[in-house]
């Protein structure tokens, strides 16, 4: 068994401004398991913690999500990955850019599995994988010449669903952000109404950063802009916008703006392969890292893995009889909320059969578990994150 180096879990792209929270935005911190005094008798001497946190107003109601999927003409170039595994690395096929138009997009590349269209979907169902259904519902539009809705606002299941329909676009040159937006919010404002508390909007945006399609007559690409904007922050709709690929880099100005102007959130990748593990970290409460402390051993905690939602998972080791644990929560603008927790562990002199299977299965999921983290931890070391921006929201503390 590896034990993992991982100390923290981090959030890697998120969705809230860093700003110093408006007055009354309150943390919140919340230890599910184990409770408090709790007894644990078991073969290993490790204990799964549970719990949640966040900031107040940007939590615990519920959430709509649209996640808008870049379906142009340079979706369906190759990542220089293989990501479906088969032994095959895609490449661009000897044509010509211009040469497209006459040829099917699947032909583009020698593996279409491989491209970064491929990446997005990919990438899509690992974020459904991570989302709460009780909490969240999604809807799926892609961004193109013409953006189509493919699922409304609805079940997570239901925009599973449909990605296996937009697996095969309709493939249409040009790329027109202001339609792609203007038909994310309107999905998500003809969402069915949910009893209480109104739910917090959210566009994930990903792109190349390019838009190729003309301002109406009459408009400046400022205005163009601002009234796209405009728009989405009027029916609170805030844009988490990830630009893809090394050619992001310079065409960066337009997403980081739409974020900017709606309280969003701007990331960038410039290798659209690692998209996988990079979308499932985002965090739609603002909570940025976990730490969790055994201070009677100096044990720190394993595996630790957080939720768009908040909550977050972990394994940590117990050392005989009374432990004292303590879980820290770090926020995007640098504050932190804590909780301590006693527990007492003994382990059984003579374990049963169902101790020892559930041991072995207690085993099987830190070594998966492990995995994931470091996996995600590999995308910052790569240095596919150093370009994430903080947006700064233009009423500090709003949250429209």
């Amino acid at each position: 068994m590896r034990r993992s180096s991982l100390a923290l879990a981090v959030a890697l792209v998120l969705l809230l401004p860093a700003g110093g929270g408006a007055e009354g935005d309150r943390l919140w911190l919340n230890l599910a398991v184990p409770p408090e005094g709790a007894e644990i008798a078991s073969f290993v001497d490790l204990i799964e913690l549970r719990g949640e946190a966040g900031r107040e107003g940007r939590a615990r109601g519920p959430h709509d999500i649209v996640l808008a999927i870049d379906a142009s003409p340079s979706a369906f170039f190759a990542t220089g990955a293989d990501l479906d595994e088969d032994g095959v690395t895609g490449e661009m096929t000897p044509r010509h850019y211009g040469d497209f138009k006459s040829t099917h997009f699947t032909r583009w590349t020698t593996d279409a599995d491989d491209t970064v269209f491929a990446a997005e979907l990919r990438a899509a169902r690992a974020l459904i994988d991570r989302l709460d259904s009780d909490r969240v519902r999604l809807g799926l539009v892609t961004v193109s010449g013409r953006p189509e809705l493919y699922a409304p606002v609805g079940s997570l299941e239901a925009t599973r669903a449909a990605l296996a329909e937009i697996s095969m676009p309709r493939l249409r040159y040009n790329t027109d952000l202001a339609e792609a937006i203007d038909t994310a919010v309107g999905a998500l404002t003809r969402a069915e109404a949910r009893p209480g508390a109104a739910p917090r909007r959210t566009l994930i945006l990903l792109s190349d950063g390019r838009d190729t399609v003309n301002p109406p007559p009459g408009a400046s690409g400022q205005g163009w802009l601002a009234d796209v904007a405009g728009r989405a922050l009027a029916e609170r709709v805030h844009i988490l916008a990830v630009g893809l690929g090394p050619d992001e880099l310079q065409n960066s100005e337009l997403l980081r703006e739409l974020a900017r102007r709606t309280n969003g959130r701007f990331g960038a990748l410039e290798e659209p392969a690692a998209l996988a593990d990079y979308l499932p970290q985002l965090s739609l409460v603002g909570l940025d890292s976990v730490e969790i402390q055994n201070l009677t051993s100096g044990e720190a905690g394993r595996a630790i893995r957080l939720f768009p939602d908040g909550s977050f998972d972990a394994y940590l080791r117990l050392s005989p009889g009374e432990n004292r644990l303590r879980v820290i929560a770090r926020m995007h603008d640098g504050r932190e909320a804590s909780i301590d927790r006693r527990v007492f562990y003994e382990k059984p002199e003579r374990p049963t059969a169902e101790d020892q299977a559930r041991a072995n299965a207690l085993l099987q999921s830190l070594r998966e578990r492990t995995l994931e983290t470091e996996r995600a931890a590999a995308v910052r070391q790569r240095g596919a994150l150093d370009r994430d921006l903080e947006i700064e929201p233009e009423k500090p503390g709003s949250d429209r």
